[in-house]
Formats: C-alpha cells, sequence, structure tokens
C-alpha cells in the first residue's frame, strides 16, 4: 500500500514539470541563448496566450527531411521563452485534487490511501534557466502502518471481546512494540534540466528521496520501496511476536482466545502482503531492464476498452471508473476539476494564459490513432498519430513554392522516457513531435513558340572598266621601176620575104604600198551592284509553363464486400485471420471525375486491431463487428457506413457464454457429450448452450480445449465439425481448480498450466 502511495505521488508530483514541456507552446516567441533572459522574449511569455492549434503547429515552410518528414521546434520557439520568463518563480501546486483524484480510484483500499495523503505535506516548483525543480515531503509512513496494524488487530478481537467479558484488547495492543521501525519522513526532490530547452527535445531527470538516515531511488535492492517493505516486514513480525506470545500476558482469558487471535492477525497480515509487498514486487518488473512490451491499439478508445478489460479480468476496483473516452473522462466532476487545477497551476508558474479547453483537449486525444507502446532496456516509448490542422496551409505552400502536390499529411508524436532513473535516480524524458508528408512532383505543360524572321537584302555593285587601245599604223612604201627595152631585128632573105620587126618595149613600173594601222583603245565598263544586309534574323522564343495537377483520387468507397465470420479467443493477440476477407472492391473518384475500379482484397486488413484488443468483457453478446482498413484508413460504404468482418470472441472454456469459467461449463459439456452420445446418429447439431446458431459455433468453440489453438483453420470450425467430449470437460474442471488456488495470474496465464501444449504463443 505505501508503494503505491508513494509511486503515485511522486508521479503526481512530476504532472506539472512534464506537462509543461508537453502544454507551452506559442510560434510567436523567438529562441535565444539560454545564457542571458531575452527581455522581449520573458515579457512577451509572460503575458503570451497559448492556445491548442498553437501548441501542435509545424510550420510549413519548415525545412524538410529526406524521408519526408517536418520536425516541430516546439521547444526552441515555444517553451524556452515561456520557461526563460518564468524565471525565479517559486510556487506552492495544489494537492488536494491530486489526493482526490488517489482516493477515488483506490477502490477497496480508498480509507488507506485517503489516511496515507493526511502524510503529504507541502509541495513547490521552482523555475530557474537551467532547472525546474520540484520539492515535496512525506510523513513518517512508519507511524501510519504502526497505527493502521494496531487499528486493524484491534478490530479483529471486537468479537472476542464480547465473547469474553473483560477481556481487555487494548491491553494486548499495547503489548506489541513497534521501536525497531525507522522514521521514514522523507523529502523528495525532483529536477528536470531544461538548461538546452531552445536546442533539445530531451531532458534530463533527476531526483532523490532522502530520510533522516539516508538518501534513496524509488526501485531497485537499495532503493526507497525496498526500505518501505523491510519498514512493514518489522511492524508485521513486531505484531505476530506479541500476538504469539499472548497467553503469557497479564489479560483476562487470554489463553483461551491465543488461537483466535493469531489466526486472525494472520488474515491481516495476509491482506497487508496483498497491498504493500505484492505492489511493490509489481515495482521491481515494471523497473527491471529486463521488463519487455509491446502493445498497438488503432485508436485511443481502444486503448482505453483494453485497460478496462484488464482491469475487469483482474476484478480491479477501478474498473468500472476507466471511461470509454478521455473527452468522457474530462467531462466528469474531478476530470474537469483536474484539468482546471493543472491549467491554473501552469498558469501561475508561466504568467502565461492557457486558451485550451477540457472538451478541446479531450476531443484532440480521443482522435489520436495508431497507438504504440514499446518498452525494452528501460526504455519506454509511446508513439501516437493525429490530423494535421494546417493541412490545407502545407498543401498551398509546397504548390506555390515548391512545385509539388502534397496528397497526404499528418502529424506524429514520441514520447520517450527513460525508466532506469527508477533505480538509478538519473533518467530523461524526450517529446518530439513531427509531420510526415506525402508528396508528388507537380506536371508541367511547357508551350515554346519560336518566331524566326530571317530577311537578306543582297545588292553587289561591280563596276568593271575594260579600256580597248585603237593603234593606227600608216606605212607607205613607193616602188618606182623604169626599164626600157628596144630590140631590132632585119632580116633579108632571097626569098622574097622581107620581114621587118621592130619591138620597143618600154616598162615603167611604180607601186606605191600604203598601209594604215589603227589601234583603238575600248574602255567597256560593266556595273554590278550587290547589296547584302543581313542584320535581321530575329528569333522570338516565347515558353509558356502552364500548371496542371495530374488527376489524383478526391475520394473512394468500398463497392462490393464478400467476408465471412470468424470465432476467437480474449488472449489472441496475433490478429484476425485474412481469411476473413474474401473479395473487396473499391471504387475511386477521381479529381477528372474519372471512376476507377478496382480490386483490393489483398491490401485489406484488420489495421492492427487483435482479438484480444477488440475484446470486452462487458460485451454480452459475443459479437464484435471489427473495421477494415487499407494503410491505416478505414474502409467505408457509399454512404460513409464502415465496412466491418464480424467476429465472436470469447473467454477459452466459457461453455456457458457468460464471460466466466467455472464448473458449471464443464456440466454444459458433459451435458452435450451425453446428449450426442445417446442420440441415434451421434447427432452434433443438438443444441450446445445458445439458441444462436452463431453463438452455438462460438461455445463450441470455446469448450473445444483438446484443439490446437494454433491450427490455422481453428478460426472457422463450427460445431458439427467439432468433437465435445470428457475430455474438454476435464480440463475445464483444472482451469477452474487452479485458479481458485492461484492469484495474479490471467486466465492465458492459468490455461498455459492447464493444456501448454496446446496454446497459442503470444506475441
Amino acid at each position: 500500500m505505501k508503494k503505491s502511495f508513494l509511486k503515485r505521488a511522486i508521479a503526481s508530483a512530476t504532472a506539472v514539470p512534464l506537462a509543461l514541456t508537453q502544454f507551452l507552446i506559442n510560434p510567436s516567441l523567438a529562441a535565444e541563448d539560454t545564457a542571458q533572459i531575452p527581455a522581449e522574449a520573458a515579457s512577451t511569455a509572460a503575458g503570451s496566450t497559448v492556445t491548442l492549434n498553437q501548441l501542435l503547429r509545424i510550420a510549413p515552410e519548415t525545412e524538410e527531411t529526406p524521408d519526408n518528414v517536418q520536425v516541430s521546434d516546439w521547444n526552441s520557439r515555444m517553451a524556452a521563452p515561456l520557461i526563460w520568463g518564468a524565471e525565479g518563480t517559486n510556487v506552492a501546486l495544489d494537492t488536494t485534487l491530486a489526493k482526490q483524484l488517489l482516493v477515488a480510484n483506490a477502490g477497496l483500499y480508498a480509507g488507506y490511501i485517503e489516511d496515507l495523503m493526511s502524510y503529504v505535506g507541502d509541495v513547490t516548483a521552482e523555475v530557474s534557466l537551467d532547472e525546474i525543480t520540484i520539492n515535496g515531503n512525506i510523513g513518517d509512513l512508519s507511524k501510519y502502518l504502526e497505527e493502521t496494524i494496531s487499528d486493524r488487530l484491534s478490530v479483529a478481537l471486537e468479537d472476542v471481546e464480547a465473547d469474553y467479558p473483560g477481556f481487555d484488547r487494548a491491553a494486548l495492543i499495547d503489548k506489541i512494540n513497534f521501536d525497531e521501525l525507522s522514521d521514514t519522513s522523507c523529502d523528495i526532490v525532483l529536477t528536470i534540466n531544461v538548461a538546452d530547452v531552445d536546442g533539445s527535445t530531451k531532458f534530463p531527470v533527476e531526483y532523490t528521496i532522502t530520510t533522516a538516515d539516508d538518501t534513496y531511488t524509488l526501485a531497485g535492492e537499495d532503493g526507497f520501496v525496498s526500505f518501505m517493505k523491510n519498514e512493514y516486514r518489522i511492524a508485521k513480525e513486531a505484531a505476530l511476536e506479541a500476538l504469539a506470545d499472548i497467553a503469557n500476558y497479564d489479560v483476562p482469558y487470554a489463553a483461551q482466545v491465543a488461537a483466535d487471535v493469531v489466526d486472525d492477525a494472520e488474515a491481516i497480515f495476509e491482506h497487508y502482503d496483498n497491498i504493500i509487498v505484492n505492489r511493490g514486487n509489481a515495482i521491481a518488473v515494471y523497473t527491471s531492464p529486463d521488463f519487455t512490451s509491446s502493445k498497438s491499439y488503432k485508436t485511443t478508445a481502444d486503448a482505453l476498452a483494453a485497460a478496462k478489460v484488464y482491469a475487469e479480468n483482474r476484478s480491479l476496483p477501478a474498473a468500472d471508473r476507466i471511461p470509454a473516452s478521455i473527452s468522457a473522462g474530462l467531462a466528469t466532476a474531478s476530470g474537469s476539476a483536474m484539468f482546471d487545477s493543472l491549467i491554473s497551476q501552469i498558469e501561475a508558474i508561466t504568467g502565461a494564459t492557457l486558451n485550451v479547453s477540457a472538451p478541446e483537449v479531450g476531443a484532440a486525444l480521443d482522435a489520436v490513432y495508431d497507438i504504440t507502446l514499446n518498452v525494452a532496456n528501460n526504455e519506454w516509448v509511446l508513439t501516437g498519430c493525429m490530423a494535421d490542422a494546417e493541412q490545407q496551409e502545407v498543401i498551398d505552400y509546397y504548390k506555390t513554392n515548391k512545385n509539388e502536390l502534397v496528397t497526404n499529411t499528418w502529424k506524429e508524436f514520441t514520447i520517450t522516457v527513460d525508466m532506469s532513473a527508477a533505480t538509478t535516480g538519473t533518467g530523461s524524458i524526450q517529446l518530439d513531435l513531427v509531420r510526415h508528408l506525402v508528396t508528388e512532383p507537380i506536371a508541367t505543360t511547357t508551350t515554346t513558340t519560336t518566331t524566326s524572321t530571317t530577311t537578306t537584302t543582297t545588292t553587289s555593285t561591280t563596276t568593271t572598266t575594260s579600256t580597248t587601245t585603237t593603234t593606227t599604223s600608216t606605212t607607205t612604201s613607193t616602188s618606182t621601176s623604169t626599164s626600157t627595152s628596144t630590140s631590132t631585128t632585119t632580116s633579108t632573105s632571097t626569098s622574097t620575104s622581107t620581114s621587118t620587126s621592130t619591138t620597143t618595149s618600154t616598162s615603167t613600173s611604180t607601186t606605191t604600198s600604203t598601209s594604215t594601222t589603227t589601234s583603238t583603245t575600248t574602255t567597256t565598263t560593266t556595273t554590278t551592284t550587290s547589296t547584302t544586309t543581313t542584320t535581321t534574323t530575329t528569333t522570338t522564343t516565347t515558353t509558356t509553363t502552364t500548371t496542371t495537377t495530374e488527376p489524383y483520387i478526391v475520394s473512394s468507397y468500398v463497392k462490393t464486400v464478400e467476408v465471412v465470420d470468424g470465432y476467437y479467443f480474449s488472449h489472441d493477440n496475433r490478429g484476425f485471420s485474412q481469411d476473413q476477407i474474401v473479395n473487396v472492391e473499391m471504387e475511386y473518384i477521381w479529381s477528372d471525375d474519372y471512376v476507377d475500379s478496382l480490386n483490393v482484397t489483398n491490401e485489406v486488413d484488420f489495421g492492427g486491431a487483435t482479438p484480444e484488443s477488440t475484446y470486452k468483457r462487458s460485451e454480452i453478446d459475443f459479437t464484435y463487428e471489427v473495421p477494415l482498413y487499407i494503410d491505416g484508413v478505414q474502409l467505408t460504404d457509399i454512404d460513409g457506413n464502415p465496412v466491418t468482418v464480424t467476429a465472436y470472441i470469447g473467454v477459452k472454456g466459457d461453455a456457458d457464454l457468460n464471460n466466466e469459467v467455472n464448473s458449471l461449463d464443464a456440466s454444459v459439456v458433459l451435458t452435450y457429450y451425453a446428449n450426442v452420445q445417446t442420440s441415434a446418429t451421434l447427432d452434433k447439431s443438438i443444441k450446445f448452450s445458445q439458441d444462436s446458431a452463431e453463438l452455438d459455433n462460438l461455445a463450441t468453440f470455446l469448450a473445444d480445449t483438446d484443439v490446437n489453438e494454433f491450427d490455422e483453420a481453428n478460426w472457422a470450425r463450427v460445431k458439427v465439425d467439432r468433437t465435445i467430449n470428457a475430455l474438454d470437460a476435464s480440463d475445464i474442471l483444472s482451469f477452474y481448480a487452479n485458479k481458485q488456488t492461484t492469484t495474479g495470474k490471467s486466465d492465458y496465464d492459468i490455461w498455459m498450466i492447464v493444456v501448454p501444449e496446446r496454446m497459442l504463443e503470444r506475441v
């Protein structure tokens, strides 16, 4: 009981600074070096108003990493100035509401927790440039042990005192010597290092628990929990030692009542063992580096439902107080008061105004999806996704400035807590917020108009002057030749012939030769005009870029779906069988009004849901409609209704379907077996335990304990295909017997004892 209280008290003390780092976000404040307080930033912080949208905002122009992620700078942009502005603040924190909440959720232990709360002293928060320090103190819890043990023993002895007049129970109680108990009053100092708030989202955390004699961490062999467990052991031994010697006390009827008193005392201490020792052991398990866990939930509602089932299965008193949603929890009187108290105390520390309402925060947290919790090596990592309030801003920015089409965005937070602090006193807490983007280039149409004008004017003027020379040459040649030749011939012959010839030849020859040569030079002029103008080769290139968006999907819905029913155990965390999904056809509506029909059967899944996460102990018809998803997006029909698969889920061995396994279930099995065996045809269609055929199938599925759970076809097998017999009844009776004698084990753990060779290994 002490450990549970102490753990919750420390958690309460850390709530304010952790909330500070998560909620104080203001994008209008600029980060500066922490070595000096920026006066302007500090004054702005003191008077600023912070909204939920500012809290989660990531600017569209934030630099993008190679894997399409934008990382929030909330720490430098928002938290740093507010912390700097709160420098020097030292305020008292109101723990009244925290105490009331602890008592309200303590169930059977409410009385103890209420008493313990009176030991919690003042809690203060102090802010400096480098640290946020929470100081608190707790009174001497050993005194509480002494008082409560004495009071419980006194109550146990009331009947004895009534049966034996004169018996003095007070005198007997006074015999108990609690002197060996230590003074357990302690101071708790929790320090969150914020010196690097403007440069990191990871904040080192240190704490000490200091008593008058020593300084402790919370857990571990030398931790405060072990110290308190030892104090409880000392108190227990002191009481038992005193009671063991009761017969020798000078108290009337002491010898007669000795045996009864010791039995009553042991019953009381068994109760305390469960409260203190077992809770302390649980802390040791959860803070061990060997502890591992992996949980996933589709929505916040699924996570709360799983928590409720867990609490109900273990009969925890607070099970009925777990709300169906965060909004519902914050809408209660205690939830609303807690929220208002937290906001007012943060405002008191920072001087800022938090314009954040409980319904607004509740709605935001209820919208978180794809939630995972992974634990390994003392590191607890919680992640979740949420809608992006700035999505349209991002789309517009990328289209205008990056020529990219953003088709989807969402935000994801990651809270990482180093739980080694529980055993070492030193750890850290880290909060990261990012935006995921899905982008594609925007298609462009480029029109190039080339106007080429070439004007060539050629004017060629060639002037050729050819001169012809005329040469005149006159040659006069005169030749005079005179030749006179006289020849007289007389010839007489006595023949009468007389011939007389006289020849006179005078030849005068005069030759005059005149040769005139005239050479005339002729000048020939040829004019060729050639004008070449190469001045206008004009090329006009007009590039028109028309931005056009590739067609994209604007809506989709399931056109046809074919599924089959399935039967599952409530402890099955492997997931539903894909064979339940026989056929799914989607119809996609594109931005250009094109309608596309595709068979997407192989892409459809259950969004991470499992029979274990879906099952609710309060569900008395055992029928669940499990939504279908593609890539995390829930499928709907044309009217917007969720597309689901029917699954019937129950507790292994629960033959009569009342969410309990006991001897009555074995009786149902034996009765059915006898009826089948005595029928003429071994008729398996005989009613098992339910009128509904589907629920009758589920009942036989749950009762068929001698079938291997890892049989891949087991989920689909109906009653007529099963053999229910005395072996099943024997297994159920064995389970019931083990459950009656075992505490702290789940139904799955007990079945692993009864039929380990036939149980599914959980993942």
